[in-house]
């Protein structure tokens, strides 16, 4: 199958002002807490815990006024206490959305969306292997709150730990995934393999597990769902170069239940992988 160019990201060189003015919450995102009120692991996971048997009534509202601004609205994802809070949209290919708000219109920072061949609908059992979104990271120095720009916060240990958890919503309900890895990547690992064969589904997670920053205790089997979240990175490479991309994959928990909730262990991984750039 001939490969698809890795998306979710901007390439060109971000010297432009651009003010953009929103008039739905929906549109203008979450409002992010100072790192100081975030709550401990232990009150994530509480909170967690009673949202996993059905979606929670904030969360449903959101996703139902997304529906009605836009059709393509397939989900919404969220991690609990960080920026991450947003409709995700697929269209039938991986370029329209790339500079496009939820409302159609152009948008520098675009909006969350399906890999063009995630299968979304139907029950979470027949969703493809391995479910891809893509957002953007228009931060080049630092790390920003747009869309999946907060994901450098993996990088951080104890950030890693307090939010180990991720919920995607759709039509069919709430699933809530773990995350195992977290890493920096050149475009040459083909981490956007819709279904993968079962060697492949191996070697892709063995791999991001080799260059994932940390350690977690978490490992999918050969029958599991993950869900990969991609953004443009640049700590390696700028944005101009525009192939580098930071990852975070998770294993989809099954019938999850508040037992299946619980501190993660995360530890730094002395033998991570760097990647290679050509």
């Amino acid at each position: 199958m001939k490969k698809r160019i890795i998306a979710g990201c901007v390439c060109g060189v971000l010297a432009i002002c651009l003010i953009v003015l929103f008039s739905s919450d929906i549109l203008r995102g979450p409002e992010v807490k100072p790192a100081s009120d975030l709550p401990s692991k232990t009150d994530i996971s509480a909170e967690a815990a009673k949202d996993l048997s059905e979606v929670p009534e904030d969360i449903a509202a959101k996703l139902q006024e997304a529906k009605d601004i836009n059709d393509d609205t397939k989900g919404w994802l969220y991690i609990p206490d960080t920026p991450v809070d947003y409709p995700v949209v697929q269209y039938e290919d991986n370029e329209y959305y790339t500079r496009r708000g939820l409302d159609g219109n152009y948008n520098f920072e675009g909006v969350l969306f399906f890999d063009y061949m995630d299968k979304v609908t139907g029950s979470f059992k027949d969703f493809t292997q391995n479910t891809i979104i893509y957002g953007h990271n228009t931060t080049t120095s630092g790390i920003g709150t747009e869309m999946f720009a907060s994901l450098l916060n993996y990088e951080d240990q104890a950030y890693a730990e307090a939010h180990p958890y991720l919920y995607l919503v759709t039509d069919e309900g709430q699933s809530v995934w773990e995350i195992f890895a977290g890493f920096h990547t050149d475009i040459d690992f083909y981490y956007i393999e819709n279904e993968p064969d079962e060697q492949a589904f191996k070697d892709m997670v063995d791999t991001a597990k080799r260059r994932s920053t940390f350690t977690y205790e978490v490992t999918p089997s050969g029958d599991d769902k993950i869900l990969t979240l991609s953004t443009c990175a640049y700590k390696y490479r700028t944005a101009a170069q525009g192939d580098e991309r930071f990852v975070i994959m998770a294993r989809q928990i099954e019938n999850p239940t508040s037992d299946d909730i619980r501190e993660i262990k995360v530890t730094p991984n002395t033998s991570m992988e760097e990647p290679v750039f050509s």
